[in-house]
């Protein structure tokens, strides 16, 4: 996968700037792309788990066999996001009694912020630990990191090391997952939500309602005269 994909899921995931930051990998490593493609054909990525707030996966390593590294990614504003999606009656089911699972995954997974940390000795000493930590960014799972990479990348370049970046790759092909963590964790939440789409849609039906009952009593009412010729407003 190329470094467009990353940046367009990243973009998504509201992590654009730090995906911008990313490009400049391939300076402190020229060649980043190449290693990241190695790492799936060692072989790849492994879903492990989820809890509430996090997903799990396993990366193989890119240089030695039977070598596989944790890769954590933090979800940490889902509530948010939910409160908003699941007001978007285009993501409910076709007899709206409620939203369609597979419909809200996507929309929720690539707006929620996202929070990533691998224990891969590189992600923390050429420096990303301490990139994704900024402020700016707010972008690493778990403890924090306040030491710059001095020695191994004093210029801060990249954010991501080929282990997240393998993940962050593929991570349109989990949708259906993200739907099932969804339901597991999320389902009461999302109830509640649903009894304000249903009072919205009906408010917004009685009052088409009553627009249209309007239009038939007083239809001059909603009926504007063309302008003479000559008189254009």
């Amino acid at each position: 996968m190329s470094m467009c994909l990353l940046e367009r899921v990243l973009e998504e995931a509201t992590l654009k700037d730090l995906a911008r930051k990313q490009r400049s990998i391939t300076t402190l490593f020229p060649p980043f792309n190449k290693r990241v493609k190695k790492v799936a054909d060692m072989g790849g990525i492994r879903f492990m788990g989820m809890e509430k707030d996090k997903w799990t996966f396993a990366v193989h390593s890119g240089t030695k066999d039977r070598l596989w590294y944790n890769v954590e990614i933090g979800f940490i504003n889902i509530v948010e996001v939910l409160e908003k999606m699941v007001l978007n009656l285009r993501l409910w089911k076709k007899d709206k009694s409620g939203v369609d699972m597979r419909k809200l995954a996507g929309p929720v997974l690539f707006n929620t912020d996202l929070q990533l940390r691998c224990n891969d000795p590189s992600d923390k000493y050429f420096g990303f630990h301490y990139i994704r930590n900024r402020p700016k960014y707010d972008a690493l799972y778990g403890e924090e990191e306040d030491r710059p990479p001095r020695v191994r990348n004093p210029r801060q370049y990249g954010g991501f090391c080929k282990h997240i970046t393998a993940i962050i790759n593929r991570l349109p092909l989990y949708e259906g997952t993200f739907a099932k963590f969804l339901s597991k964790f999320y389902k009461e939440t999302i109830e509640r939500m649903e009894v304000a789409g249903r009072k919205r849609s009906t408010q917004f039906k009685a009052v088409a309602d009553e627009l249209g009952k309007r239009a038939e009593e007083k239809p001059e009412e909603f009926t504007r005269e063309a302008p003479e010729e000559g008189n254009e407003e």
